[in-house]
């Protein structure tokens, strides 16, 4: 699962701040999943501007970290009703397969989400 059912309250009760800063805080997330499992980081393409180094100055992290929250506010819309979230997480799921992203990075990301 991308987050666990405790994972999953962490995350609705810190919606708002993705709401409301999600460039910040999806930057964070990232650096933290790159942490996790840093060969996630060779997924991205801004991923050679070293942001886990310098990413003050990733505006590729910043532009994704900022997406990411905007995408995780979208599923998370019919909490605690998440199952209604299936149709949104499925067109998530196709974008990023082409990419190379296997279902076992979303463990990573649950893992920095839950952090």
């Amino acid at each position: 699962a991308l987050v666990s059912k405790v994972g999953i309250e962490h995350v609705a009760s810190v919606r708002r701040a993705m709401e409301e800063n999600p460039e910040n805080v999806g930057t964070k997330v990232l650096l933290r999943l790159f942490m996790i499992a840093p060969s996630t980081l060779a997924l991205f393409s801004f991923s050679d501007e070293k942001p886990i180094e310098n990413p003050e100055n990733s505006m590729g992290l910043k532009k994704q970290g900022k997406r990411l929250m905007q995408g995780l506010v979208e599923v998370l819309k019919p909490y605690p009703n998440l199952e209604k979230s299936t149709p949104v997480c499925k067109k998530i799921a196709e974008s990023h397969a082409q990419y190379g992203v296997e279902p076992e990075y979303l463990d990573f990301l649950g893992a920095a989400l839950e952090t």
